[in-house]
This record gives structure tokens, sequence and C-alpha cells, in this order.
């Protein structure tokens, strides 16, 4: 049961780990792009869109603190994307 146990709370701290840093700026771009495209009145997928897209600037934002060993050039661009607009 320990072993079962073991396995379950490593799966679970893998998920929720911070992305790698480039999956999670490429996830941040996606709905963003996704988000200025959709048509006006596609209005579920455009929440979706804007829920998505504050769930992954949080993601890179962590994902940026946990990779300190990443370059800083990466590190900054990640951490100007995940700032958004504005």
């Amino acid at each position: 049961m320990s072993r079962l146990a073991s396995t379950d709370e490593e799966l679970l701290g893998r998920l929720l780990a911070p992305p790698d840093l480039e999956d999670g700026v490429e996830s941040l771009e996606y709905w963003r792009r996704r988000s200025r495209q959709l048509p006006w009145y596609r209005i579920r997928a455009r929440r979706e869109a804007v829920r998505m897209t504050v769930g992954w600037e949080q993601r890179v934002a962590a994902a940026i603190v946990s990779h300190h060993r990443a370059p800083f050039d990466s590190r900054l661009s990640a951490g100007v994307l995940a700032r958004g607009p504005g």
C-alpha cells in the first residue's frame, strides 16, 4: 500500500509542478492568439480563452520562479510575456 501511495504522491507532484518554461510560453501564446482571433459571437470560446490565458500566465510565472537555472534572457522574455499586455 505504501508503494501505491508514493506513486500517487509522485504523480500528483508532477501534475501540480509548474510546466516546462518553453511549453508554458507556447501554451500562453496559443491562448492569447486564440482569444484575439475568435469572432465576437463566439462568446463561450472567448471566455474560455481568457480563462486559459490567465491560468497560463500564472503557470508561466511559477515556472520562471522554479526554473531559476534557465538562461536569463529566456526567463526575462517569459516574464514579459506572462505579465501580459499593458
